[in-house]
């Protein structure tokens, strides 16, 4: 872990963030992540967790929380999700958008 986090760090600090985000992630079986690669959102997902851990890394770069950072930025791009819906402007908007996200992750790390 400490490479990851040198100055001169050759190591890439990736795949981290989604066992902090869905813990239960780890509990899942081979044919369960066989399936949940296959679902066309997966690339997405990837694409959303790479830009998190890219954020997270630079704050416990500079000595910051790295799991607090990951749910920061998380809530950061749920936020940016959701103001990008058209429609979904009120306070319940954007409570149920948080919920359907979260039924969503859950979902995709239990099918």
């Amino acid at each position: 872990m400490a490479a990851r986090f040198a100055g001169d760090a050759t190591v890439k600090g990736q795949g981290f963030s989604l066992p902090i985000l869905v813990p239960r992630v780890g509990t899942l079986g081979w044919d369960d992540v066989a399936a949940i690669r296959r679902m066309s959102a997966i690339d997405r997902l990837r694409k959303v967790l790479r830009e998190i851990e890219e954020e997270a890394f630079e704050v416990a770069h500079s000595g910051g929380d790295l799991e607090q950072a990951v749910r920061r930025a998380y809530d950061q791009k749920v936020r940016e999700i959701i103001e990008d819906t058209e429609g979904v402007r009120s306070i319940a908007g954007h409570g149920l958008a948080e919920v359907l996200v979260g039924v969503a992750m859950g979902y995709a790390t239990m099918v």
